[in-house]
């Protein structure tokens, strides 16, 4: 769930002396520079301010493209947000053996079709990620099944400043959103400096603590607050 919109509210704002009313309601509308991905309810003598803060961090965005025989998906990773773009499918003729004298007909309607899926892949990649003549992302990722990916990310069709900003080519099992976690996992590597790696890691040094039952994990508010105080807890 991503939220557009912060709203505060203070019930209790003191007024000028010269005025009859001496309190009044008052609400602010703050739109983040990152859409937030959790819904706060906070009552205090204070306005929470940290996720705002969170998203004045700049965080790397990197592009993400997920191709494949069925269709294709459009999106960037910035910090811990995905955010799709666009995606749609298509429907690709299957390769197969038969239809003697026909069988050059049919490569050459399938070879036509997948020249025309490409292209539109491409326009669509030109579209998304130039503004201004720039490319609003810092790198590509080319994610898919089998080789749809690779001709994808050297087409000429495509910008040769998307073509010059591509870090790598996945092989990934699914196409879709399922295709786009499973990219997240496999291109790691180059996605080492975004929130969402560092969380990743995090996750997975607890669940290994947790499989070896080395007893240097805590569940629970109160136990992991216990730990806290103690200074036993490691840092990430």
């Amino acid at each position: 769930m991503e939220l557009s919109l912060l709203k505060a509210l203070c019930s209790t704002v003191d007024m000028c002396r010269s005025t009859a009313q001496r309190q009044k309601k008052v609400v602010f509308d703050v739109v983040p520079l990152q859409p937030l991905r959790h819904p706060i309810y906070h009552c205090s003598d204070t306005f929470d301010t940290s996720p705002l803060s969170a998203s004045l961090k700049e965080d790397q965005a990197v592009g993400i493209i997920v191709v494949d025989g069925q269709g294709c998906l459009f999106a960037t990773i910035q910090g811990n947000t995905k955010r799709v773009l666009h995606r749609f499918s298509v429907s690709l003729p299957s390769k197969h053996r038969r239809g003697g004298q026909s069988a050059p007909r049919f490569a050459r309607i399938r070879q036509e079709k997948k020249h025309n899926y490409i292209r539109k892949v491409c326009e669509e990649a030109n579209r998304l990620y130039l503004e201004k003549e720039a490319v609003t992302v810092t790198g590509f990722i080319f994610s898919g099944s089998a080789s749809l990916k690779t001709e994808v990310a050297v087409s000429p069709l495509l910008d040769q400043r998307i073509r010059a900003a591509v870090l790598t080519t996945v092989d990934v099992a699914y196409g879709g959103m399922s295709g786009l976690s499973e990219t997240l996992i496999q291109a790691e590597a180059h996605l080492c400096n975004l929130q969402v790696s560092r969380e990743r890691r995090v996750l997975n040094a607890f669940f290994d603590e947790i499989a070896r039952d080395t007893n240097l994990y805590s569940f629970g508010a109160a136990e992991t607050m216990s730990a806290l105080d103690q200074g036993s807890c490691q840092s990430s």
